[in-house]
């Protein structure tokens, strides 16, 4: 039985979303060269306000400035901060996660202009609630929005509540979509929303083992809890490297969905040394991997990390090893009573487990992998299908129906290139053809993109085929998903028809392609 589980704070959720967000992260705040005087002038009306109180553990950090395209956050318990945690962002918003309960926090804005000038907030403060405090409510974590032919709007999020705990499922009717300040008709707008998409979410598990002298007589059990965990998690999105540690720090084998080859690597693991590393494993794991939150796909990871001790070595220190898991999800593992519940706790930010016998690992693993996949289901895709021509910018906003937070995701697009069109299969279609073309032309020798198009279908997933004057050109995909393909023309004149297959969607289309001089 798990003696001792401990989710500090709840944050495990958010600490990665950091680091989506964070380009490097700095200990000392900018120059503020621009000679501009009191910065109040620059920075006003925080969110929360100035010296709030009973604020959540999940905090939307706002305020309003003006003659700025870039800004950076710094955030920390000390005044001033000092930890940047979000830089050359371009709104005038970041979600601020994993906070500590009945906690005062100090935070300060820099904003930068277009000429290379800068101007820095006041240091604001607020104090979170204690602990037990009500979760309810929704906090949106926004990854970016971006547009596609004819007129979509795509948005990435992932969606919270107010204890930082991820929440998965929801569904079209729990959210509101307004379009430059107006509430979109459902009845009359296209609009997907999905989670998880395929081939669209990767998750790299670092498993991190200690075999330190200590756990001698505890391999077996370790290995066999591994495996069972292996099995488990391992998918077409999930990902595992394993390492050991004792002495030092050994990738026995580097990410993979192969189950043959993890059963191997972990089968390797034998009695290291009587000296144990914690923290340059726990720095080493969590630097494994790179995190990536784009409209298009998501890169994420986590480190599950078990030992049954603390740093004995010294080589590298307590603080180092925090700083390499902000932004990184991480679960821990303590096994017996030698460990430091207080530094297990704080390296794994997800989650801290405690036990008694190995016996409990299998066990402790299968919840680990629980908490893996609802975070995986808290991801979302919105695609919007935007009524609005011409060379303009607009605003999409997203957020929780009856939300009793001040939350939601907004993205700004132009819509000059958007276009109409009837749902189906096109060809090369663009704001000048919007249906798109039936004949596509190639040099010789040469070669020619050519881009398929499933309007307001979801999910396209395409297959290219010649179908006659296969002696004439060849194909080459240029992504994964096939949408854009390079047709080659050869030594020859004449044509060809090549056909296009949304196998996801069941349509077709077949062009001709001519090969000229």
């Amino acid at each position: 039985m798990i003696k001792y589980l401990k989710l500090i704070n709840k944050k495990f959720a958010f600490l990665l979303l950091v680091a989506a967000l964070i380009s490097g992260c700095s200990l000392t705040g900018p120059n503020n060269d621009n000679g501009g005087g009191d910065s109040n002038q620059y920075f006003n009306t925080p969110t929360p306000a100035q010296g709030a109180k009973n604020q959540p553990v999940v905090v939307s950090l706002g305020w309003k400035s003006s003659g700025f395209s870039k800004y950076d956050v710094y955030f920390s318990e000390i005044s001033p901060p000092t930890l940047r945690v979000a830089h050359n962002i371009t709104s005038n918003g970041f979600v601020m996660p994993g906070l500590k309960y009945n906690t005062t926090y100090f935070w300060k804005v820099v904003g930068y202009r277009s000429d290379g000038t800068s101007a820095e907030s006041p240091v604001w403060h607020f104090t979170t609630q204690s602990l037990g405090g009500s979760g309810e409510g929704y906090s949106f974590i926004d990854h970016g929005t971006k547009t596609e032919t004819p007129n979509y709007v795509k948005m990435l999020f992932e969606v919270v509540d107010n204890t930082g705990l991820p929440v998965p499922d929801l569904t079209l009717d729990n959210l509101e979509i307004y379009e430059d300040g107006e509430q979109i008709s459902r009845s009359e707008s296209y609009v997907l929303f999905q989670q998880y998409l395929s081939n669209r979410y990767v998750v790299k598990i670092v498993l991190m083992l200690d075999n330190s002298t200590s756990l001698r007589d505890e391999i077996p059990d370790i290995k066999n809890a591994a495996i069972n965990f292996v099995n488990n998690i391992v998918d077409a999105h999930h990902q595992v490297a394993v390492f050991e540690f004792s002495e030092s720090t050994v990738l026995l084998q580097d990410f993979t969905s192969n189950i043959n080859a993890l059963t191997t690597a972990i089968n390797s693991i034998s009695v290291g040394q009587p000296s144990t590393d914690l923290y340059g494993a726990t720095i080493t794991g969590a630097n494994h991997w790179d995190q990536t939150f784009v409209p298009d796909s998501i890169i994420t990871g986590a480190m599950v990390l078990f030992t049954d001790g603390t740093d004995t070595q010294g080589s590298h220190t307590f603080d180092a090893a925090i700083q390499a898991v902000t932004g990184k999800r991480v679960y821990t593992i303590g096994l017996g009573n030698e460990i430091s519940p207080d530094v297990l706790s704080s390296i794994g930010n997800s989650g801290f487990f405690s036990i008694t016998e190995t016996s409990e690992l299998i066990n402790t693993f299968d919840q680990i992998n629980s908490q893996i996949e609802r975070y995986s289901k808290s991801f979302y895709w919105l695609t919007y299908a935007s009524p609005k021509r011409g060379a303009n910018l607009h605003t999409l906003i997203v957020r929780a129906k009856n939300n009793p937070v001040n939350s939601y995701v907004q993205g700004t697009f132009s819509s000059a290139d958007f276009f109409s069109n009837n749902p189906g299969l096109y060809i090369n279609a663009t704001p000048e053809h919007p249906s798109g073309v039936d004949t596509v032309t190639v040099a010789r020798n040469s070669g020619v993109t050519v881009n398929a198009y499933s309007f307001y279908y979801p999910n396209p997933e395409y297959t290219w085929a010649i179908t006659s004057g296969g002696s004439l050109i060849s194909i080459d995909p240029s992504n994964n998903a096939q949408s854009v393909v390079v047709i080659n023309g050869g030594n020859s004149l004449g044509s060809a028809s090549v056909k296009i297959d949304d196998t996801n969607n069941n349509l077709s289309k077949t062009i001709t392609v001519l090969v000229t001089n």
